[in-house]
């Protein structure tokens, strides 16, 4: 199908790109991941997830250095790159990173609220605790 697409788009003097006609209205996780599956078309990869590792450190060090300069277009930037690679390693893993980051928040809804109803349970308002008390009740709620 990508072939007879690419040989149309020729024959219509139009660029073909293996990236191309992916919606850009697709959720940023999603599109992410579909941009990762077709560079992986033409081996554009790592081999195994492991190799990911590297990236990621890479990038991490480059947000470190985009938050010393305070300059929130850079920042971001290396925010979305960070982000790009772990969602491709995701892929690797065949892990959804749209599912695993919705758990992820599910997790924390439950566990704050846990927090919560600790906090409570001890006689204390959570706007009026120390962010240490909220650390121990938090430590608490992660072991139920």
């Amino acid at each position: 199908w990508q072939a007879i697409k690419a040989e149309e788009a020729e024959e219509k003097g139009e660029k073909h790109s293996v990236l191309g006609h992916l919606p850009k209205s697709l959720p940023a996780l999603q599109r992410a991941f579909r941009v990762g599956e077709r560079a992986s078309r033409v081996d554009f990869d790592w081999i195994k997830a492991e190799d990911a590792w590297g990236k990621i450190a890479e990038e991490e060090q480059e947000l470190r250095e985009a938050i010393k300069t305070k300059s929130k277009e850079n920042i971001e930037h290396e925010i979305g790159d960070l982000l790009f690679t772990v969602v491709n390693m995701a892929r690797l893993l065949e892990i959804n990173p749209e599912d695993a980051l919705q758990k992820t928040n599910n997790r924390f809804v439950t566990r704050f609220q846990i927090m919560e109803d600790i906090i409570r349970s001890q006689g204390n308002e959570l706007a009026k605790c120390s962010i240490e008390e909220m650390d121990r009740a938090w430590s608490e709620a992660k072991k139920l």
